[in-house]
């Protein structure tokens, strides 16, 4: 069979694939002829590629060497300039890459060592922190022991000085009671011997001075000046060389004095410290006025020494058995050798009350009247009781025995000292407190309707600015407050002030 088209080049992809054909009856299929001529076409279009490349790398095989041996100097500078400057070039961007290289190897580096530094700085600054806050606590627990070393501190200076105030108190008012006795034994001196000379001796007599030695002056004591503190408080369980001696000598007068019939010495209105004002002289030209007993004075001259004796011997009572029982092992809290607040209060107030009832009854016979079936509100009389003597010997054991450090041969020592001071300081102006609102209680519940008295502020003494609100205010209803509210002494600790009943 015969090509109808000739002129068709079979060397020529396009040809080949465009090839047209006559068609025949019975011939071959157009579409798969015309597909195969296509594949042929591709084949012969990547065939002639292959050999063009082919012929390409022919030529640079051999293309002939260039011969520099025949050059010039200056032909061969320039052949070998070419050749250093595509070297240099070469050389260059190696440089440079190797160079990005390194940056990035730097930069990973430095990226690493950037979180390494930032670990260690927070691992420190958590350490620092933590030894901050180590220091800080124990600075805040050195801190708290100096404080409550302070407080301590504090409290004993506090006792001293109150202390050192009462015994001042007494002292002035031992005075006072020297210079009247004095007075009044020379008075009696005078009237005895112009009852047995002629009258004109008796004139001699009268003009007879006073002792020459001036009398004991005692003036107020600055807080500033710890005077008496060493001698009068021994809380802190410190003794003086002396204080062995003083003590068994106190312990002997004051068993002497719980066994006597009544002849105890006990100051009822030693007031408050005054001025230089109420010193009393005695001496040429003075006049010396020893005031009369008050309808109290009369009422509780029994009943207050026996019930400031009957204190001091449950004080002594108690001394023994807490010695008792420091025989046992090292007592490092008060609830080893006292009971509880409420009990030990309780304990105090029951050994006093059959003493304060009978104040109360003293109280009550002063308005002519008497108690009712119901009694009398004895609450004020028992909180002094509870706090200012069973509180008193609580916080000052608490103090001895935090100072003696489980020693308890330092806890007895302290001990000791402790309930000298009490005894000596503390238990006839606090016991006299207590007595005197028992009183004062008998007063309020028997006076009648239309009972009126005024507040009379204690002989000898310069009254608080309290009561002399309360004394100039006269008259006042029994059963009305007085203007600072109170309705009876005492008003305060070592308040001596009596009411005054108008008897119109």
């Amino acid at each position: 069979m015969t090509s109808t088209n000739p002129s068709r080049d079979p060397s020529d992809p396009t040809s080949v694939a465009t090839a047209q054909f006559n068609s025949k009856r019975k011939g071959f299929d157009p579409d798969e002829v015309r597909s195969f001529l296509v594949a042929v076409g591709g084949e012969i279009e990547r065939l002639n590629l292959r050999i063009s490349e082919l012929a390409d790398a022919l030529a640079a095989a051999t293309e002939p060497v260039t011969d520099l041996s025949g050059l010039g100097a200056a032909a061969a500078a320039a052949a070998v300039g070419e050749e250093a400057a595509r070297v240099l070039r070469s050389a260059r961007e190696d440089a440079a890459l190797i160079v990005e290289r390194a940056e990035e190897a730097a930069a990973r580096h430095g990226a690493d060592a950037a979180l390494a530094a930032e670990r260690v700085v927070r691992e420190a600054t958590e350490a620092a922190r933590r030894e901050r806050n180590e220091v800080k606590a124990r600075l805040r627990e050195m801190i708290d022991e100096a404080e409550r070393h302070v407080e301590r501190v504090r409290m004993r200076a506090e006792r001293s000085r109150e202390s050192a105030r009462l015994w001042a108190m007494q002292a002035e008012h031992a005075q006072r009671e020297v210079a009247n006795e004095f007075e009044r034994a020379r008075q009696a001196a005078v009237d005895v011997i112009a009852s047995l000379v002629p009258q004109g001796l008796s004139d001699e007599l009268d003009s007879i001075e006073a002792a020459e030695a001036e009398p004991l002056v005692v003036v107020d004591i600055e807080e500033s000046e710890p005077a008496l503190s060493s001698e009068w408080v021994g809380a802190d369980g410190g003794e003086r060389p002396d204080d062995a001696e003083r003590r068994d000598s106190d312990d002997r007068d004051e068993d002497a004095g719980d066994d006597s019939g009544g002849g105890q010495v006990v100051h009822l209105f030693g007031g408050r410290p005054g001025s230089e004002a109420d010193v009393v002289h005695v001496g040429a030209g003075d006049d010396v006025v020893a005031p009369g007993p008050s309808a109290r004075d009369i009422a509780l001259v029994q009943i207050l020494p026996r019930v400031i004796r009957r204190a001091k011997r449950t004080f002594t009572d108690e001394q023994k058995s807490i010695l008792a029982a420091l025989d046992g092992g090292p007592v490092t809290d008060v609830a080893d050798l006292i009971p509880g607040p409420d009990e030990h209060a309780a304990t105090h107030s029951s050994v006093l009350r059959r003493d304060l009832e009978a104040a109360a009854a003293a109280g009550a016979d002063a308005v002519g009247a008497a108690l009712g079936d119901d009694g009398v509100d004895l609450t004020e009389a028992l909180s002094v009781v509870a706090t200012a003597i069973a509180g008193e010997v609580r916080s000052r054991l608490e103090l001895v025995i935090a100072d003696a450090a489980g020693d308890n041969e330092a806890v007895a020592t302290g001990v000791r000292a402790m309930y000298r001071s009490l005894r000596r300081d503390v238990v006839e102006p606090r016991v006299t407190d207590a007595v005197f609102h028992a009183y004062s209680a008998g007063l309020l519940a028997a006076a009648s309707e239309g009972t009126s008295w005024r507040w009379v502020p204690s002989a000898g003494s310069r009254p608080c600015a309290e009561c002399e609100d309360d004394a100039l205010a006269g008259l006042i209803e029994a059963g009305a407050p007085f203007p600072t509210g109170h309705l009876a002494p005492p008003a305060h600790p070592g308040c001596r002030c009596d009411l005054e009943l108008d008897r119109r």
